[in-house]
């Protein structure tokens, strides 16, 4: 997914900003606008193919096998990312976290 997004905009720049010096360099190394095209066309495909192996994986392992969903965000990481912020701006000490840095889980 990354290389297909890394080829979506390079080629999606290229087209965009199609009368610089640059992209005429970049255009002509892929061998002309249409096969610029072509190349983006089949990137998008790439990662839209991509994206929908990773939602039919997650739904499997969430809804079939149980998975649990550590990484998605609570209740305690809002509190600590709360905690973390006044004490980098000094405002810990003030609003009682104290004056060490917070101590956060894995």
């Amino acid at each position: 997914m990354l290389t297909s997004f890394t080829t979506l905009g390079l080629t999606g720049l290229v087209q965009k900003f199609a009368t610089s010096p640059t992209s005429q360099f970049l255009v002509g190394i892929m061998g002309g606008v249409e096969n610029t095209r072509s190349i983006h066309h089949f990137a998008a495909i790439v990662l839209m193919l991509g994206t929908m192996w990773h939602i039919v994986v997650f739904g499997y392992n969430f809804f079939v096998l149980r998975t649990s969903l550590s990484m998605l965000p609570g209740p305690k990481d809002a509190l600590d990312a709360l905690q973390a912020f006044l004490y980098n701006v000094g405002l810990g000490k003030l609003v009682g976290f104290g004056k060490t840095r917070p101590q956060m889980g894995r």
